[in-house]
C-alpha cells in the first residue's frame, strides 16, 4: 500500500473488491488498482479523478453542515445529545451517497474520470470507455451518447 498526495489518497495493489472487468475502483479515499496495473498512469488519474471529487464534494458538504450545525441547537445521536456542527464528518459520505443513488450524478463521475484517464494514451480509447460506462454503472445510456460525453 502506498500514499498518494494529491489528491490525498492511499493505494492498494490487490483483486479484492473487484469484478472482473475492473481494472480499478475507488472508495472513498482508496483505491484498489488490480496486480500487472499499478503503472497504468491513465487508470491511476481516472481513480484519483474520483478521490479528487470525493474530497471535493465532501468538503463542500461537511463545511454547509457545520455552518448549519452552528445556527441550530444540539442534536440527539444515539441517545446523547451533541453540539449540531459536531456531525460535519458526515458530509464526506455525501459523494458516495449521490454516485450511488443519483445515476445522473454517476454518469457525470464517471465521464469525468475516464475523460481523465484518455489523456494518457497515444491512441484514442474513447469507444471502449464508452462501452464501459454504458455496459457496467447502471446507466440508461447508448454507447454512442456515452462517446459523444467524453469528446
Amino acid at each position: 500500500m502506498r500514499m498518494h498526495l494529491d489528491p490525498p489518497a492511499l493505494i492498494a495493489v490487490t483483486d479484492r473488491g473487484l469484478q472482473p472487468w475492473q481494472a480499478g475502483a475507488t472508495r472513498g479515499p482508496g483505491v484498489t488498482i488490480r496486480p500487472g496495473h499499478e503503472g497504468d498512469a491513465g487508470l491511476l488519474a481516472h481513480e484519483l479523478t474520483h478521490v479528487w471529487r470525493w474530497w471535493l464534494f465532501g468538503a463542500m458538504a461537511a463545511m454547509l453542515i457545520a455552518f448549519a450545525g452552528m445556527l441550530y441547537g444540539p442534536v440527539e445521536v444515539g441517545g446523547v445529545w451533541i453540539p449540531a456542527w459536531a456531525i460535519w464528518p458526515l458530509g464526506f459520505g455525501f459523494n458516495s451517497a449521490m454516485y450511488k443513488f443519483w445515476p445522473d450524478w454517476r454518469l457525470a463521475e464517471e465521464v469525468a474520470a475516464y475523460a481523465a484517464q484518455a489523456t494518457h494514451y497515444p491512441d484514442d480509447r474513447r469507444l471502449i470507455f464508452a462501452g464501459f460506462i454504458a455496459d457496467h454503472y447502471g446507466l440508461d445510456i447508448s454507447i454512442d451518447e456515452a462517446e459523444r460525453m467524453l469528446k
